[in-house]
């Protein structure tokens, strides 16, 4: 990885800020001190912006592309992403920053490729416009399929890319990206209270330097071990948990379910939440009803907890029909006090139980090393 990508991000932050929205696409090089040279494109991508960003790109071997921009131009966003590729630039979106539809198409190209953890990246199915209304194009999305292809990304990656519709977008987030098959970095967020730029700077001078996160797309280094994926569920076994297998998904607005065994208690158990439900306290209980599809609603009392910086719900429980339920149904309702809390689609959901019991039951008959501390 190019460690100049975090200079990168930092040094160009400011100037972003001082340029604002563009309407049309704004394709500008800036130097930066410790060489290099970061190519900003802003604003929405209009046809000939191809040519452009190439006539740019040819005057540096080094450089680095920071987007922000809605769309536009499917072919020339494309260009722009195979001229990326062929130099070896790296991509960014940073600080609150958006990168939609073509212009997502854009960012992926980066070798490596970085994103904010305040910044989004959209995608959703190539269109073409008709009388003012996005109909999804078979030609377009051929072009699509091609260059996403030519990336070499996984097929995970491609089905992410491209299965929402023209009026939806699929968001990617420096919190769910690591169910999406795409490989990036993380990096924190420029502290703008220390304006390093304007939009007249020609040289600048990058703060320094901001923790970074380096994670492939399948799982954290010290993540638990992976037993088998089954989109959109992951099946896990804890070490933490005498070898109790897990199963998790990410859901829409970036809701995470998580259930599991629980070798050591005998029992199994649920966590759940989400990054946005800030007034969740570690230790304060919660009353909550889970609703599987048409079955009755269970009454799940649950406990804010800790993991990872931020606060979940965790309940446990004994009855083998939450599973039956959980296996069975095709939504779960999750509500407090008789208000929705959030609505779940359980794709797939089936399949990752019966991973689930096949993950446990190898867990159940395997010796593993005897642990030096255990009494």
């Amino acid at each position: 990885m190019k460690s100049s990508v975090l200079k990168f991000a930092t040094a160009c932050i400011a100037l972003v800020v001082a340029a604002g929205r563009a309407h049309a696409a704004d394709i500008t090089a800036i130097k930066l001190d410790k060489g290099g040279t970061a190519l900003l494109l802003i604003g929405e991508i209009k046809r000939g912006d191809g040519a452009k960003f190439r006539s740019e790109a040819s005057k540096y071997d080094d450089g680095y592309v920071l987007l922000e921009s809605d769309g536009g131009s499917l072919a020339d966003a494309i260009d722009i992403g195979e001229t990326i590729r062929l130099k070896g630039y790296a991509t960014a979106v940073i600080n609150d920053s958006s990168c939609n539809s073509a212009c997502a198409l854009i960012w992926l190209a980066g070798m490596p490729r970085a994103l904010s953890k305040s910044g989004r990246i959209g995608f959703h199915a190539a269109y073409t416009d008709i009388s003012g209304s996005a109909r999804e194009s078979g030609v377009a999305n051929a072009m699509v399929g091609r260059y996403l292809t030519l990336l070499n990304l996984p097929e995970k990656a491609l089905i992410f890319a491209t299965s929402s519709p023209p009026s939806e977008l699929s968001w990617l987030t420096a919190s769910n990206y690591l169910r999406t098959g795409i490989e990036l970095s993380v990096i924190d967020d420029f502290d703008l209270a220390n304006d390093h730029g304007s939009s007249t700077t020609q040289s600048v001078e990058p703060p320094p330097l901001i923790q970074v996160e380096t994670v492939p797309s399948k799982a954290k280094k010290d993540d638990p071990p992976v037993w088998k994926e089954v989109d959109p569920w992951t099946v896990y076994v804890d070490p933490s948990l005498d070898q109790g297998c897990f199963l998790v998904a990410s859901f829409q607005r970036d809701t995470v379910l998580r259930v599991g065994v629980n070798r050591s208690s005998g029992g199994y158990y649920v966590v759940f939440g989400n990054p946005a439900w800030q007034s969740l306290k570690t230790g304060q209980s919660y009353a909550v009803q889970f609703r599987f599809g048409s079955y009755s609603p269970w009454d799940v009392p649950t406990i804010g907890v800790n993991m990872g910086g931020t606060v979940f719900l965790k309940s446990t429980f004994n009855d083998g029909n939450f599973w039956k339920e959980f296996a069975s149904s095709a939504t779960l309702d999750i509500s407090r006090n008789n208000q929705t809390v959030t609505q779940l689609t359980l794709t797939g959901a089936r399949q990752a139980f019966d991973e689930l019991v096949n993950c446990q039951k190898y867990e159940d008959t395997h010796k593993h090393p005897k642990d030096p501390f255990a009494q």
